[in-house]
């Protein structure tokens, strides 16, 4: 049978022994030299005596410096300050939840409610052997939560973004394919760049006109796709030069194009070292195409470079 003893000490508090039951060892609690209420309708450990740290109520539910929401009866929970709840399931079985809420928690109703007005809600729901990321936007103080899920981290380990984009928050960086086999001249393998837009072509000296109609590129990484559109006017003998291009070329870097033309039929296009303008040229010579040659016509083409 268990004995209870309590033995005074120099420093003021009190040391409390538990001889346990099966092995007859004592076991030793040290009291504080201040009160610790526990059996009280809603049971409590004080901190300094003049402050509640822990309380505990009738349905086991604790709060950390707060009194305990008023919890479901199925589910079993911990109040941390103001704003935060760890909550669980009380029934072991396949399919219950665990959760980590801000701003929410299961009201005695069964719903999810807010514990504060003016605040938005968050949680990581945890069931299935799934972790699920939900947000709320604001609500008021005891009103139900409609959380929606953002991502879903399944079992199996992939990750499903369902809803906002997925945002790089620092240049450079990006997605790293290095779990994948790679070519020996390999020198990178992270994607760290995607963007499209309009980009508006210019003449690239001369004075023939050229009047845009559409002009798109998408950008993926280093490697620039352009595609364009546009008519010539006021023809000259100087040689057809497009510029305007979104992003200059690499060093060396000459890249080869195509377009049509209303009169020459199908030209070649070639970017320019370093430069952000690119050149026509005849399909089967490969000499250059100047403006004149074009004059009063348009020209529809694409070009894919390296930046």
């Amino acid at each position: 049978m268990a004995k209870i003893k309590l033995k005074g000490h120099d420093s003021g508090t009190g040391i409390l022994t538990v001889t346990a039951p099966n092995t007859s060892t004592d076991r030793t609690i040290t009291l504080p030299d201040e009160d610790v209420t526990l059996g009280a309708a809603t049971p409590s450990i004080d901190d300094n005596g003049n402050a509640t740290a822990i309380t505990i109520d009738s349905s086991e539910n604790v709060g950390f410096g707060v009194t305990p929401e008023p919890h479901n009866a199925d589910w079993t929970a911990l109040d941390i300050g103001g704003m935060g709840t760890i909550t669980g399931e009380t029934a072991p079985a396949a399919g219950r939840q665990f959760t980590l809420n801000n701003n929410a928690y299961v009201n005695a109703a069964g719903y999810w409610v807010y514990k504060h007005s003016s605040d938005e809600a968050a949680q990581l729901q945890m069931f299935d052997g799934k972790f699920r990321f939900r947000t709320a936007p604001t609500g008021t103080a005891d009103g139900n939560v409609t959380f929606t899920e953002r991502l879903l981290l399944a079992n199996d380990g992939n990750l499903t973004l369902n809803t906002g984009n997925l945002v790089i928050g620092t240049a450079g960086k990006g997605i790293d394919f290095s779990a994948h086999a790679n070519h020996s001249g390999m020198s990178s393998e992270v994607l760290n760049d995607y963007e499209q837009g309009t980009w508006t072509p210019t003449t690239n000296g001369g004075s023939w006109n050229l009047i845009p109609s559409t002009a798109t590129y998408t950008k993926i990484g280093n490697l620039v796709s352009l595609q364009f559109y546009f008519s010539i006017s006021n023809g000259q003998s100087s040689r057809l030069e497009v510029g305007g291009m979104p992003y200059a070329t690499t060093y060396n870097g000459y890249n080869n194009g195509s377009a049509d033309t209303n009169t020459l039929g199908h030209v070649g296009t070639r970017t320019q070292s370093s430069a952000s303008y690119f050149i026509v040229k005849r399909a089967n010579n490969n000499s250059w195409v100047n403006s004149s040659e074009v004059n009063g016509g348009h020209m529809i083409g694409n070009i894919v470079y390296h930046v």
